[in-house]
């Protein structure tokens, strides 16, 4: 019988994501394209229209390795 662990996955802090179990052992910076919606934004129209209005930013992430 095989048990499979699931992956999680935590952020450390504003910058770093923590993946267990991780498959690398040195850590590697990402970046992951989002968009932030403000709620004022939201709420002058709606969450669609406020979302096509928003400009797509890339957030930088460092994803921990295991050493």
């Amino acid at each position: 019988m095989v048990v499979r662990r699931a992956n999680i996955a935590e952020w450390v802090n504003d910058k770093e994501i923590k993946i267990s179990p991780n498959p690398s052992e040195e850590s590697f910076l990402a970046f992951i394209k989002q968009k932030r919606v403000s709620k004022k934004l939201m709420q002058e129209m709606d969450i669609a229209e406020a979302f096509s209005q928003t400009e797509w930013v890339d957030q930088e992430v460092i994803f921990r390795g295991r050493l």
